[in-house]
């Protein structure tokens, strides 16, 4: 913070006076020698000078500057414990925030993806149409399991059910028809199911291309 008044500087340090002489004073014949006087105008000087580097400003808090407030440095390794701290520990907490939700081993890093990004790549669970490859994890089909019926007279399986596992509830059904003169299904028709297993919330139509041996080559 700035002063107007100009320190009464006096670089001179002097003698300082015996214990003594602090206790009784002056007398009215003493002639006080010029050292002792040097002594306390340079020990004014000091203990001025030190008051005005460390004194706090009696402006509004918001109002004093970066420079005012001095560096500070960030260990983004310590967690926030409260909402009342020193300026350097609230800031230590909040770099430790943003460094556990970048996911990043600095808080300085940048993050592959904002949350914004995140937001609107993320696949909803209602709503929101495919139009890639799909790929369903390995988890989910350890928690389906397959049941087939159907049987022809070729030996195969016209009808296939995914059911999950935790209540034997309908996740899907597939049925082979429109057979050809060989006994090659035409069409493959699945039938998605709510999370009761009991209403179709969805059917996709599958036509089934074989070569020229009969053998199944692709579902379009």
């Amino acid at each position: 913070m700035s002063f107007n008044e100009k320190l009464p500087e006096w670089l001179a340090p002097g003698t300082e006076p015996p214990e003594s002489k602090k206790v009784s004073g002056w007398a009215p014949a003493d002639k006080p020698p010029a050292d002792y006087f040097n002594w306390l105008f340079h020990r004014a000087y000091l203990v001025l000078k030190e008051l005005q580097q460390n004194a706090y400003d009696k402006r509004d808090p918001l109002s004093i500057d970066d420079v005012e407030i001095g560096e500070r440095t960030i260990d983004d390794t310590k967690a926030a414990t409260s909402n009342i701290g020193l300026i350097g520990t609230l800031l230590n907490g909040l770099a430790n925030m943003v460094k556990s939700i970048t996911g990043e081993t600095s808080w300085r890093t940048k993050p592959v993806k904002t949350i914004k990004q995140l937001d609107s790549e993320r696949a909803r669970l209602t709503g929101d149409t495919f139009t890639g490859d799909v790929k369903i994890d390995a988890g989910l089909t350890i928690r389906l399991k397959v049941k087939k019926s159907g049987k022809d007279s070729n030996g195969k399986f016209t009808t296939v059910e995914w059911r999950r596992k935790k209540d034997n509830t309908l996740f899907m059904r597939s049925v082979l028809s429109s057979p050809d003169i060989n006994g090659n299904y035409q069409t493959d028709t699945w039938s998605i199911y709510n999370a009761a297993g009991t209403t179709v919330i969805e059917t996709v139509t599958w036509p089934l291309t074989y070569d020229v041996d009969g053998d199944f080559v692709e579902s379009s």
